[in-house]
């Protein structure tokens, strides 16, 4: 990751969101986009997900099936009437926000990561 891409989400934090990073959080975000693809960091008491471009669509898919199987409690008998892809398309029209974005639905860009408020 470059030191733009960097910049672009603190400028994100700071500048959209309005919010204040304390050195731990400004250091744990850095190291965590450094190192991780998919992570939660909280910020002024705000909790946020960030999932890099690169792997959203594999964790959107996942997390919308573990949706169907989890929440839904499918009796194992129906399971194989279920294609589970077609759901998975269907419920990616209300948008990745709506899925992560927990607090308020929004979803953000930049740097190449999709940022999500949690709570």
């Amino acid at each position: 990751m470059t030191i733009e891409q960097k910049r672009e989400v603190f400028n994100l934090f700071r500048s959209e969101l309005n919010l204040t990073f304390e050195a731990d959080n400004a250091q744990d975000l850095s190291d965590w986009i450094e190192n991780d693809s998919d992570f939660y960091i909280e910020i002024d008491g705000e909790e946020y997900r960030l999932i890099h471009e690169g792997d959203i669509d594999e964790i959107w898919e996942e997390s919308l099936e573990e949706l169907l199987r989890d929440c839904y409690e499918v009796p194992k008998e129906l399971e194989n009437y279920i294609d589970y892809e077609k759901w998975v398309d269907d419920c990616k029209y209300d948008g990745k926000g709506h899925h992560f974005g927990t607090y308020d639905g929004s979803e953000y860009e930049a740097g190449g990561w999709y940022i999500f408020r949690t709570n």
